[in-house]
């Protein structure tokens, strides 16, 4: 009978290890259905002159292309991109990306073809504006309805102004964000209540599962929050109040966390992966390891488990299970991907 084949997974860059793609903070990153297109934020200038930009990786020719900006040759000319963070790409393959205090849309763009500015949207949640001093949108996320969840990092009324602890969802059909989960002020309550009565702190990040429960990256708390498509309540699913880290396979819930900055559910609905400070943590059958980077900053590529990560800020998973990473301190971006051994 034959045996199964043995494997480890290996950690790849594919953005940001040559002169052609020079990162600078890359935030976010996000493949499109057909797992061929990857795209990422990139915070800071690109070409010279840049404020921010958003780039597309073709996989099948490792062309990487300017797709939103003010540089040249952008697919989409935009010369008001401020500072893109989070971004995600629906089931029709539109682009959306948080920016300061709106979300875009892009329509898709077949490689080499230019996109039409007029098609391009910016959303805010209602009653606000583009320069609303409420909104400050970061994590992003779409279901399989087409629904789009924001993460808006919160400050708790500190300084001037008051960005609410919440998330937002934008339906299919609608022109406005309005509010997921959350009340708004920081801290930390509401476990087992509606979700918006919970208190966050500062959420980052968002992800959705083939049911429709939604997880929230709570940042502040140093937890992962799940809320129920079913119920609409809400939960801590991992972390404790103060933060810490893990060295060894174990329940989620008793895990410390360290500042996680974004969730991402693979396409089978089995794991949970959580981006926090140095790591990329996997929850499966509500236990917690970990997946990816050891416990030290660097630029070191090595298999996925010793990969040195720095400040590793976006993840996303595409339909084969690949794992992509924007790997903020080391301005680049990762592809964690199986990789046979051998087999008896």
């Amino acid at each position: 009978m034959p045996f199964p084949i043995l494997f480890e997974y290996e950690c790849i860059t594919i953005a940001g290890d040559t002169a052609q793609t020079p990162l600078y903070d890359p935030q976010g990153v996000a493949v499109d259905p057909t797992g061929r297109i990857v795209y990422f934020t990139n915070y800071k200038p690109f070409i010279a002159n840049d404020i921010g930009s958003v780039w597309m990786i073709d996989q099948s020719s490792g062309e990487v292309t300017l797709f939103a900006g003010p540089g040249h040759g952008a697919v989409y000319k935009i010369t008001d991109m401020l500072g893109p963070d989070g971004i995600t790409v629906d089931k029709d393959g539109n682009v959306w990306v948080s920016d300061n205090t709106w979300v875009w849309m892009f329509p898709p763009v077949s490689p080499g073809s230019a996109g039409n500015p007029n098609n391009v949207k910016q959303y805010v949640p209602a009653g606000d504006t583009t320069n609303s001093l409420s909104f400050f949108p970061y994590g992003l996320a779409a279901d399989a309805n087409g629904n789009i969840y924001c993460a808006n990092v919160g400050n708790g009324g500190l300084g001037e102004y008051f960005y609410p602890n919440l998330v937002y969802i934008l339906n299919e059909k609608a022109e406005s964000f309005k509010p997921f989960a959350g009340s708004g002020p920081y801290g930390f309550s509401g476990d087992g209540r509606a979700a918006l009565l919970a208190e966050l702190t500062s959420p980052m990040g968002v992800a959705v599962d083939g049911r429709g429960n939604v997880y929230i990256a709570d940042t502040g708390n140093n937890r992962i929050r799940e809320v129920s498509m079913a119920t609409n309540e809400i939960n801590t699913i991992a972390g404790q109040s103060s933060p810490g880290t893990i060295s060894e396979t174990g329940p989620a819930v008793d895990a410390y966390l360290n500042n996680p900055r974004d969730v991402a559910f693979d396409n089978n609905g089995n794991c949970l992966y959580v981006a926090e400070l140095n790591r990329i943590l996997k929850i499966e059958n509500g236990e917690m390891s970990i997946f990816a980077g050891a416990a030290s900053f660097g630029p070191m590529s090595l298999s996925a488990v010793t990969v040195d990560l720095s400040d590793p800020t976006g993840i996303d998973v595409d339909l084969n299970g690949n794992l992509y990473i924007a790997d903020s301190g080391n301005n680049r971006i990762l592809k964690v991907q199986k990789k046979s051994i051998f087999s008896l």
